[in-house]
């Protein structure tokens, strides 16, 4: 029995309930689709039996492929409360609000080379390489917990600091401490400001000299949260703490799905 396709929504049914009826519809497509596919000549089903052209010169612009030689980091984002001078699960009436989000960070080859220290030495501190930094910051420092928002503007960013100090380091493997903090706002009066997020960050990471690579790359932000984007509404009233942390994915096929912020391909790499 075909199951029956859900109904369209009354005008004043919330955006994420309707997010929820979109993906109800995918995946009565999907069966569907797969049900036809189930019905065609067994000659039709069999591998080889449909032949895809070559799509010749693919277009930059909607390129996804994985930086050769860099790094994905997983990214989590959830909300969060203060209770009894620590921080525990935030609560949210949006629906999947006190879920946390995901999302994955491209860092390319040559910014991993730019983040390896340049002196071997307890105590030498650099700056994290600005595209890195302004990637984090734009793109991954944000609240996506109840949607998919768009990016931060750059002159949302009103301040920035990450940097890198060696806490260890043999001949084979050094140890940084990563340090931050961030300012980004709508308006460069905070108390205008519609939407903005202060934070700062604390991270681990460990490289090894010989791989030329970082085997670990622990990285958590937490810091004061406020407003929604256009695809991410309702947000909690008033001011509420967000929290962020980042690890190195492995490589199975959900580590490798591309980042949200990737859609804007030369903002997100920093071509432009």
């Amino acid at each position: 029995m075909t199951e029956p396709l859900p109904s369209a929504a009354p005008p004043d049914f919330d955006r994420l309930n309707s997010a929820q009826r979109t993906a109800r519809r995918r995946a009565h497509m999907m069966r569907q689709a797969l049900r036809q596919f189930a019905n065609l000549p067994e000659a039709k089903r069999k591998a080889g039996a449909l032949k895809v052209e070559d799509p010749g010169v693919l277009d930059a612009n909607y390129s996804r492929a994985v930086p050769e030689g860099g790094l994905i980091l997983k990214a989590y984002t959830r909300i969060l409360d203060f209770k009894d001078s620590g921080y525990c699960k935030g609560s949210c009436k949006a629906l999947g609000g006190e879920k946390a989000a995901r999302d994955h960070v491209w860092i390319t080859k040559d910014e991993v080379k730019a983040m390896a220290p340049a002196k071997v030495e307890v105590g030498f501190r650099y700056a994290m390489p600005v595209k890195v930094a302004t990637r984090l910051a734009q793109y991954h420092l944000i609240d996506n917990t109840r949607g998919e928002p768009e990016p931060w503007k750059p002159d949302d960013v009103r301040a920035k600091r990450m940097s890198l100090v060696v806490t260890s380091a043999t001949a084979d493997v050094i140890e940084l401490r990563l340090e931050g903090e961030v300012l980004i706002s709508t308006d460069a009066d905070t108390s205008k400001a519609e939407r903005g997020y202060e934070a700062r960050l604390l991270g681990l990471l460990r490289y090894q000299v010989g791989k030329g690579t970082f085997d670990r790359f622990d990285l958590t932000a937490v810091g004061t949260h406020w407003g929604e984007h256009t695809h991410n509404s309702p947000a909690r009233p008033g001011k509420g703490v967000l929290g962020q942390s980042f690890e190195l994915a492995g490589d199975k096929p959900g580590d490798l799905v591309a980042p949200q912020g990737i859609r804007d391909r030369e903002g997100y790499l920093g071509l432009k």
